[in-house]
């Protein structure tokens, strides 16, 4: 009983209070109103090689519907007696506690603090994504299985997180250090850029992570947008208008561009010059780690496929050879294994509640 009643609590706490705290907090950020200083202002005014374009800000649409179909799967009262959700509950939960905060502390310029508060979260979320680990083809495979559905459901809700937060950490390490004295380099960001790459194709390949390598990819082609082309990216004209709307540190500390932007700003009349080079290296350097997010997708696309036609082979040998009985679940489990985390977790009777405890 009281694991069930643990189990509504996390339920509801995160489909009423974190959840739309979370949306509460971006649309208050979006609209800029009630805050010092707008998160497109900071962005504006700490114009680093990993500011993304505009065009990304639209993710965040994906990223609200994917956590809000989880929000309704895990109130559903089969869900709620499902011992799969239960260590999942609380740590998003948190996680979206932890986005509220972080958005709140950049638009009071606490960047470093907000750093690590996304650091935190960042952790949490990679702990999620091992606790589900579940592969995106083998899901979908037996997706005929309400606990697969599940689980999907609950993979695309810590992935969409996890690869939005990993970009977001490393952006704002870049202004934090902007910030603090020293414009990051080409050199740098390029490697920000490879270990962004690097965790997305782990994921790619491994779980055949859709979700997180498209979204690594798009985000890692917008960096590069922003580099190339037509964009207003370290342009007096656009960073002094940002300066303008708020009090900004970095607009008033008295150091030279583009540590500052006092002096800048006030002999602009009326100047649109880009004080800041483009980089054809950055640019570059995520058109590659696009390139490769996506090959090991692939990759982990074909792998999976493997598995799943073998295991189906199994399941056709065993049935032809008992008379059409039903192969055991462990001569089935993909790796690392549909519905592992549920019988870990009901062997060990954690948090396992029936219908009638309620």
């Amino acid at each position: 009983m009281l694991a069930c009643t643990r189990a509504a609590f996390w339920a509801v706490t995160f489909a009423v209070v974190a959840f739309p705290a979370a949306i509460a907090t971006s649309a208050i950020v979006g609209a800029a109103v009630h805050v010092p200083v707008s998160v497109d202002a900071i962005v504006a005014t700490h114009p680093v090689y990993l500011a993304p374009h505009p065009s990304l800000r639209s993710v965040w649409i994906i990223f609200y519907v994917i956590i809000g179909v989880w929000a309704v799967v895990q109130m559903l009262p089969e869900s709620i007696t499902d011992p799969f959700f239960a260590p999942l509950r609380p740590g998003m939960t948190l996680s979206m506690l932890c986005n509220s905060a972080m958005l709140t502390l950049v638009c009071n310029q606490l960047l470093w603090v907000a750093l690590l508060v996304t650091l935190c979260n960042l952790a949490l979320l990679y702990h999620l994504v091992w606790l589900v680990r579940v592969n995106t083809v083998e899901a979908l495979a037996a997706a005929h299985e309400r606990a697969a559905r599940t689980q999907l459901a609950s993979q695309l809700a810590v992935s969409v997180s996890a690869a939005l937060l990993t970009v977001i950490w490393c952006a704002q390490l870049e202004a934090c250090l902007l910030d603090a004295g020293w414009m990051p380099t080409d050199d740098f960001t390029i490697a920000l850029i490879a270990l962004i790459a690097a965790v997305a194709s782990c994921a790619a390949y491994e779980l055949a992570d859709v979700l997180w390598a498209a979204i690594t990819a798009w985000a890692l082609l917008a960096i590069g947008s922003n580099q190339a082309g037509d964009t207003r990216w370290g342009c007096l004209d656009a960073i002094c208008l940002a300066c303008a709307s708020g009090e900004l540190s970095i607009c008033t500390n008295g150091l030279p561009a583009p540590l500052g932007w006092a002096e800048s700003c006030n002999n602009l009349n009326g100047s649109t010059a880009c004080v800041l080079r483009t980089s054809p290296s950055v640019v570059n350097a995520t058109v590659a780690g696009a390139a490769a997010v996506v090959g090991c997708l692939l990759a982990g696309i074909a792998r999976a496929w493997v598995t799943v036609v073998s295991c189906s082979g199994t399941a056709r040998a065993f049935a032809s050879s008992t008379g059409g009985a039903q192969p055991p679940a462990a001569m089935l489990s993909f790796r690392p294994g549909l519905h592992s985390l549920t019988a870990r977790l009901a062997e060990a009777d954690r948090s396992h509640c029936d219908a009638a405890d309620f």
